[in-house]
């Protein structure tokens, strides 16, 4: 039996922006450091004997920072890259489970590029693809250059918008 691997070693195929990865490990930060600081408060407030549960609780977020920090991140923002074709987008992710997604052009419905605080301040944007279908449908490429999310966002408009324009001709 034939096993499915995904081709990254075409040219084609487009990594996203070196600063996604710094965007990554930001955001870990201040996810874990909220935690920690919680489970720190915890500690001092609580008396001695029920030291155990946050403690423990500090020590699970502590390792699990540097599992996402050091390993996670890196990997998963070098694995990453999208494909812009005629008739759809791609994006293929993944670390340890390999996805590979595919929409097509017509079955857009609008498109949107958002930014967090983070992103924004390393110039990264999201281009979020949403689609006719049910939910889960939609598409999300980060760790874009916002040019870059900006000018996506634009080919995709005008290849929806030659789509419309040769259906209308065809009627």
């Amino acid at each position: 039996m034939e096993s499915l691997s995904l081709d990254t070693s075409s040219s084609d195929w487009i990594p996203v922006d070196k600063a996604y990865l710094t965007a990554l490990r930001i955001r870990f930060a201040i996810i874990h450091g909220i935690g920690l600081a919680v489970a720190t408060l915890f500690i001092v407030l609580l008396p001695k004997p029920a030291h155990i549960v946050p403690s423990i609780v500090a020590a699970i977020l502590a390792c699990s920072f540097l599992f996402l920090f050091f390993v996670w991140a890196p990997r998963t923002s070098r694995r990453m890259f999208y494909l812009l074709r005629e008739q759809d987008i791609n994006l293929q992710r993944g670390f340890l489970f390999w996805k590979l997604v595919s929409v097509s052009t017509n079955r857009i419905q609008h498109l949107e590029v958002s930014q967090g605080p983070v992103e924004r301040s390393y110039g990264l944007a999201t281009l979020v693809i949403y689609t006719a279908g049910t939910q889960g449908s939609d598409l999300k490429i980060p760790g874009l250059n916002i040019v870059k999310a900006q000018q996506l966002k634009s080919q995709l408009l005008n290849s929806i918008n030659a789509e419309e324009a040769d259906l209308e001709e065809s009627l």
